[in-house]
């Protein structure tokens, strides 16, 4: 039982026929997660800034498991927010939550007109091009796994506001999210036992 086993140590329980269970590949648990690491995105960009998050324009770049519930928290703060994402699928999804929607390709048109910007792409979004564009008192959040999606050496050198959060739902939920953890283990094994 662990939490993002590497590949190769996959591979050698495959070929052992060694049982496992990776915690961050289950979907409970991931859905379930997604909650703290919304409220804790909600709480490093509030203590990050001094404007509110009421009323203000606020982009989630993604829309997958995070960005889902991050959007619908940030609208029921009353956020203004709009989600920009490369599938029309999820900014199908994204629309019939009440969010505003763009293309990801269409991002550098947008861009100057947010004050929070949260992304949640493991990937290179906001590059210099891009963050040549934002307001200069935007406050950015990513939340996003390695290699994240902002130039950090960009944001430093520009001195934009901007933030890497790793790891929000054991760092401010830690209770809420260990017992999430024991639960879906204890199911686990009850299901291996039977």
């Amino acid at each position: 039982i662990g939490g993002n086993i590497p590949a190769p140590l996959l591979e050698l329980c495959h070929s052992r026929q060694i049982p496992f269970y990776d915690l961050m590949s289950d979907e409970i648990i991931t859905i379930k997660n997604a909650i703290a690491t919304a409220e804790g995105t909600i709480m490093e960009a509030i203590s990050s800034s001094d404007c509110n998050l009421h009323d203000s324009n606020c982009l989630v770049l993604g829309y997958g498991r995070c960005a889902k519930v991050l959007a619908q928290k940030l609208k029921g703060l009353d956020a203004r927010v709009t989600v920009a994402a490369r599938s029309k699928k999820a900014l199908a999804n994204a629309e019939a939550a009440g969010h505003g929607t763009v293309l990801l390709e269409n991002l550098k048109c947008i861009l100057p007109s947010f004050a929070f910007i949260f992304n949640t792409i493991p990937a290179p979004i906001l590059d210099r091009d891009c963050l040549e564009l934002v307001d200069p008192s935007v406050t950015i959040i990513d939340i996003a796994s390695a290699p994240g999606g902002v130039d950090f050496n960009y944001t430093k050198g520009h001195d934009i506001n901007a933030k890497l959060c790793l790891g929000l739902p054991g760092k401010i939920a830690a209770r809420a999210s260990a017992n999430i953890l024991v639960t879906e283990i204890l199911a686990y094994l009850k299901e291996r036992s039977d």
